[in-house]
């Protein structure tokens, strides 16, 4: 299958190229067209094969100019993509050393709240025992 498309591929040109006859039987007067020329008991006319214009320099060109532009585009979309990227990974550090300082504010601030407790504890055992003393005083 490779093998037969590769040389219809490689023919192509070939066949682009070949002239083409344009033959009408004398008896009959069939018309027939054909690659070959015409028999004797044929006239024949050749046909001009206009070259079209896709497979001209113009067109070349502009298939080269339209890759070239895609091959612009899909670098400046990696860059916008490499650029995307380096932003976030930036973001998820900025958000990472914040979490970090919060973090350690937090636990300072937890450590001075359980040292205001644990005073507001013994302030209030003292005043306990100091009102238990001044009651202590007013019985005897």
């Amino acid at each position: 299958m490779k093998n037969l498309l590769l040389t219809l591929i490689l023919l192509l040109p070939v066949l682009a190229n070949a002239k083409i006859y344009k033959c009408t039987n004398k008896v009959t007067g069939k018309l027939e067209f054909s690659d070959v020329a015409c028999p004797d008991n044929a006239t024949k006319e050749t046909l001009d094969i206009v070259e079209n214009d896709y497979s001209s320099k113009k067109w070349i060109d502009i298939d080269s100019k339209i890759a070239a532009k895609k091959y612009q585009q899909s670098l400046t979309h990696q860059a916008n993509r490499d650029a995307f990227e380096k932003a976030k990974q930036e973001d998820i550090a900025r958000v990472e050393r914040r979490n970090a300082e919060r973090f350690r504010v937090f636990s300072s601030n937890k450590l001075a709240h359980e040292q205001h407790q644990a005073d507001i504890r013994s302030l209030k055992q003292r005043t306990t025992m100091i009102n238990a003393a001044r009651i202590a005083r007013h019985r005897y």
